[in-house]
């Protein structure tokens, strides 16, 4: 099993007190852990042969290559490679299906709250933000190779505090994102791992067809509080802030306003966007930055795949640890309750505070579920052998979106995770999906 960690594409590594094997080799697996340049050094894109774009993946196929040539000797076996991740790893995981770099290196994946189809990790002008990056560090020309030189300068620690200075209003409305991301590659740059949207291949079924498991926490868009009220005019009462960038609907426009009134009437029931209705603007930006991405993913995978399997992780307790850190880092707020983004985490690789935990504890059921799960489906690609007695967990189809609900007790769902609120965008994606096609089309002729 080899893991890929979040952070944005930005920060994060994969240390061991994070993400060390724990429970996860008592299951019987080798658990690999790799690190990736994050940021301005794995992802600027110049869009030519000196900064093609996507260091940082390309960094993630060469552990993958190495991990195919020399697991035998640590025990492990190169015909039965797991890829999983969480968040910006998980959306790792879904581009290494897609590009021709990586296939054959692996033979089951486990994307946990991230896609290559959220906003945030995916941008259409790495190059406008390379010259964001020179301008903050007092670069005023317009030569791309200049700039290159220019950038090789500057000491890294420089670099690390400019790029963190791109992301302004104009990025925020999107609820999460970060400065350098994953972008197409401009063909013959080199070996390259992307030279398409992630959309367009996904339509045309050009990814590794492997048996997935992909799903979300019940809370994801408590992440986006982190940043968000810390002035009164964040939001305010502008709900197209909330409207999903991939519709490419022009600012002001008709359709624009329409679905601004009916982001209000359905989130907000009509309210401000203030801090007294933070569960609404918590499901609104979780959503936005994580839901819609991954129920799209899913959907891409059932075109060609009877396993997948399909998962909300809802089960509150101690060993999560991102809600509790942004409620102490925003005492000013009354955090929803719910499961943020990455609280899984804690259960799959558990904290030394496990050894506090009693026995019977339903922190301690959850952890050996989710380990038990994980590596049962890196070894035989069926999550689990029978939850109890009464049903397994079975794999979802276009016919039946069911998911399992990650609780204590287990419980698994006839529908699709938050099916409210995933026929509420379903509605509007599939009225703007030809004009989402058109502008995929435009923007990969461009690059090429």
């Amino acid at each position: 099993m080899v893991w890929i960690h979040g952070g944005g594409f930005t920060y994060n590594s994969a240390v061991e007190d994070a993400y060390g094997a724990g429970l996860l080799i008592e299951h019987g697996v080798v658990l690999v852990s790799l690190n990736y340049r994050v940021g301005a050094f794995g992802f600027l894109n110049m869009l030519n042969q000196h900064v093609p774009g996507n260091a940082g993946l390309k960094d993630q196929v060469l552990a993958l290559k190495w991990v195919k040539h020399n697991i035998y000797n640590f025990g492990g076996d190169p015909l039965d490679i797991t890829i999983f991740g969480e968040s910006a790893g998980s959306a790792s995981v879904q581009y290494h299906t897609l590009s021709p770099l990586s296939q054959g290196l692996f033979h089951r994946i486990i994307m946990e709250s991230g896609s290559a189809l959220n906003p945030w990790a995916f941008t259409e002008e790495p190059r406008v933000r390379a010259f964001q990056l020179g301008k903050l560090l007092s670069f005023n020309g317009t030569d791309d190779n200049e700039l290159i030189e220019y950038l090789q300068k500057i000491p890294a620690d420089e670099l690390i505090e400019a790029q963190n200075q791109i992301i302004n209003n104009e990025y925020a409305k999107q609820c999460l994102d970060f400065p350098f991301l994953p972008s197409i590659e401009v063909k013959g740059t080199g070996s390259n791992f992307l030279t398409e949207h992630p959309r367009s291949l996904l339509e045309r079924g050009e990814f590794a067809h492997v048996p997935a498991i992909i799903g979300i926490n019940s809370k994801e868009g408590i992440l986006s509080l982190t940043d968000a009220f810390k002035t009164k005019k964040d939001y305010g009462d502008y709900y197209g802030n909330f409207i999903p960038e991939e519709l490419h609907l022009v600012n002001g426009s008709e359709k624009y306003n329409e679905l601004a009134d009916e982001i209000k009437a359905f989130f907000f029931y009509n309210k401000p966007v203030d801090v007294n209705n933070l569960d609404a603007f918590t499901n609104v930006c979780g959503d936005i930055a994580f839901v819609i991405g991954i129920y799209e993913t899913i959907n891409y995978f059932l075109n060609y795949s009877d396993s997948v399997y399909i998962y909300e992780f809802t089960f509150e307790g101690k060993l999560g640890f991102l809600r509790k850190a942004i409620q102490s880092m925003r005492p000013d707020l009354k955090v929803p309750a719910g499961v943020s983004h990455a609280d899984e985490l804690g259960y799959i690789f558990p904290s030394k505070k496990i050894k506090y935990l009693d026995t019977s504890s339903p922190e301690l059921k959850i952890v050996h579920v989710m380990t038990n799960m994980w590596t049962k489906f890196a070894k035989t690609s069926t999550p689990t052998e029978k939850i109890n007695a009464s049903f397994y967990w079975e794999p979802a189809s276009k016919e039946k979106l069911n998911h399992l609900d990650i609780n204590n007790p287990l419980k698994l769902e006839g529908t699709i995770f938050l099916p409210e609120r995933i026929t509420f965008w379903d509605d509007i994606l599939e009225n703007t999906h030809l004009n989402n096609n058109q502008q995929n089309v435009l923007y990969n002729a461009s690059v090429q």
